[in-house]
């Protein structure tokens, strides 16, 4: 069996499980899934209609952190990360909405890295429906439009 390639150990990947049921699976040092620790449930629900990104520690207390955009309501929302397996991921109840207008139309790709600008804090990147191409620096603001059209033709941000 084939074991999938991270280019990071340092945010854990995330994946669903049919379709309603989030799982948060670790990474290891040598860039593979962790096959020591096995995955662990976050949440159930309709997790099926969010669109996840993994910033890395957005909040600043040394645990991933987890953005999620509702593809039908647009809102994006940041869940905090509280504890070693993932504690705090995945409570809807306990989320933050960042902002609203992300819906598919409007910003169709998203991704998050934790730290573009140098500034020790997450950022986002997004395409816009307007055909451009968007940095959020501290996952804040309108966003800045960086080079020129063409973002449509984008199939994924990674």
């Amino acid at each position: 069996m084939n074991t999938p390639r991270f280019t990071s150990s340092e945010t854990a990947p995330l994946a669903f499980h049919n379709c309603n049921l989030l799982w948060l699976y670790f990474g290891s040092d040598s860039f593979y899934l962790d096959q020591s620790r096995a995955p662990v449930l976050l949440g159930e629900g309709s997790w099926a209609d969010y669109d996840l990104v993994a910033p890395g520690d957005c909040t600043g207390n040394g645990h991933v952190d987890l953005i999620a955009r509702d593809r039908g309501t647009g809102r994006l929302h940041l869940f905090e990360g509280t504890g070693y397996s993932g504690e705090g991921l995945g409570f809807t109840s306990a989320s933050v909405v960042l902002g609203t207008g992300w819906t598919p139309a409007n910003r169709p790709l998203i991704t998050a890295v934790p730290d573009a600008d140098g500034d020790a804090k997450a950022d986002v990147w997004a395409t816009g429906g307007n055909d451009q191409f968007y940095f959020y620096p501290n996952i804040s603001g309108s966003g800045v439009a960086v080079g020129t059209a063409g973002s449509l033709g984008f199939q994924t941000l990674s």
